[in-house]
């Protein structure tokens, strides 16, 4: 999405998409292939030992941000950001 010449991109990981990145946005490609702790670096949850099946983090200024299952990375300006799917959401049921 484009607001005023930003790029803005959410990208909900999966167990499908966790399981075979080639749906994978090329900002997402590109923070993976970072070097561990650099900024804005994505790898797994429990890296090194990681399992290639499970949730993902990334670095921020914060620290590192834990990405679950359902939940949504947003890529603006060249920086990451968590959207945590809300628990409480209430689903209705289609009629």
């Amino acid at each position: 999405m484009h607001i005023f010449g930003v790029m803005e991109e959410e990208f909900t990981l999966t167990h499908e998409n966790r399981n075979d990145n080639s749906s994978w946005p090329d900002w997402m490609h590109q923070a993976w292939n970072k070097t561990y702790n650099e900024m804005y670096s994505i790898c797994p949850l429990d890296y090194p030992y990681a399992t290639n099946n499970g949730s993902l983090r990334f670095k921020t200024l914060q620290g590192w941000q834990a990405v679950n299952f359902g939940d949504s990375i947003l890529h603006k300006d060249g920086k990451l950001s968590l959207l945590i799917k809300d628990a409480k959401e209430e689903i209705k049921p289609t009629e």
